[in-house]
């Protein structure tokens, strides 16, 4: 139960940016390492190291538990447009300091019995230092390693594409037809938002192991509802149905009798 509890908490549990099958190696790697580095140099015996290691890193787990609720947050970029890359990062050297001074008091005691304790907090500083770049380096071994940066910004991006299109679906009613010209520009007018705001909302995102970041993607406009009533007045087959859709990877909005919906399923 230890393992999997200093890997979610030493990479914010709420967030679950990785897969879980690359905890289990940045596990291992972490406390080996931090053994190594730390007990090692400080004289300690092998065993003695990776006690103090397992017990320290077990501490960090259980405060990054606590607060893993404040670490759903993107750290760099927006919620909506996050750089997934240096986000990641970004967890990684937070934790990494928090780690600094909790696990400070766990290595003072067994370092004390082999020798002075000088040097031991810049140790642990190099220590979580190195473990950035040695950590980005095992978690981002699968191709797509941020799936839970991309479920979180996925349901933001959802949320905000939801809240423009029901002001869409006001003008519409009101207008009682889709626009003639212009249609897709006079719709994100009318909902508040820009078209590239809303072509980053309607896209999927998926983030590759350098991902920096995905941006807007173009929007597609069905021809065949400009200028047509609004609402319609029977439901148009599915393949016909969509007014305007993401052209990479990303969702569909549809026109039914009752106004514009999301389509539960991506266009792509």
């Amino acid at each position: 139960m230890l393992a999997p509890l200093i890997a979610n908490g030493a990479m914010g549990l709420g967030l679950q940016m990785w897969p879980y099958e690359v905890y289990w190696p940045y596990v291992v790697v972490t406390v080996v390492f931090e053994a190594l580095f730390i007990g090692r140099w400080a004289g300690m015996t092998l065993q003695a190291s990776l006690i103090a290691s397992t017990l320290a890193n077990g501490f960090t787990a259980f405060l990054g538990a606590l607060f893993a609720v404040f670490l759903k947050g993107v750290f760099v970029g927006t919620a909506s447009d996050p750089n997934p890359v240096l986000n990641a990062a970004a967890l990684l050297a937070g934790m990494g300091f928090v780690s600094c001074l909790a696990e400070g008091a766990f290595w003072s005691r067994p370092v004390r019995k082999v020798r002075s304790e000088s040097g031991l907090l810049v140790r642990l500083f190099a220590a979580h230092a190195i473990g950035v770049p040695l950590g980005l380096a095992i978690l981002s071994l699968p191709e797509r390693p941020y799936q839970g940066l991309e479920a979180t910004v996925g349901s933001q991006r959802t949320w905000k594409l939801r809240t423009h299109v029901k002001k869409m679906n006001e003008f519409l009613m009101s207008e009682e037809a889709v626009p003639a010209q212009n249609a897709l520009e006079t719709l994100a007018e009318a909902s508040g938002a820009t078209t590239d705001e809303l072509g980053l909302y309607l896209r999927k995102p998926a983030y590759t192991r350098f991902s920096m970041g995905d941006g807007p993607a173009p929007i597609e406009f069905n021809p065949r509802w400009l200028g047509q009533p609004f609402p319609p007045s029977e439901s148009p087959p599915a393949e016909e149905a969509w007014v305007f859709r993401s052209a990479v990877r990303g969702f569909a909005v549809e026109a039914r009798p009752d106004g514009l919906r999301i389509a539960s399923r991506p266009s792509q």
